[in-house]
């Protein structure tokens, strides 16, 4: 259903990452200033560095693409909070078509 899904939409199998960057932290105002979202700071930080928009996709994540030392790397940004972030890393996973080794 989800292949259906994708062609009815047009998209396109993203080239897979070298790198997935994943920056955990907790989603709300009430969590912004929190130690725990140091992730969340980092993956900010090299979007910016990088000249990467995050851009929604699906629900739990944000991701987006851009390139360090000659490798493609994926900056992903979960809507989650921190334990539950595992079905947002699985979602990232899927869309950049990483692979665990």
């Amino acid at each position: 259903m989800r292949l259906r899904r994708a062609l009815r939409l047009g998209r396109k199998k993203a080239e897979p990452a070298a790198w997935l960057v994943v920056g955990l932290g907790n989603p709300g105002e009430q969590y912004s200033r929190n130690r725990h979202n140091t992730g969340i700071w980092t993956v900010n930080e090299l979007a910016r560095r990088l000249g990467v928009k995050l851009k929604a996709e699906g629900r739990s994540i944000r991701i987006g693409y851009g390139e360090i030392a000659g490798e493609r790397v994926a900056l992903v940004r979960p809507r989650t909070y921190v334990n539950e972030s595992g079905r947002a890393v699985d979602q990232a996973l899927r869309a950049c078509g990483a692979e665990l080794e």
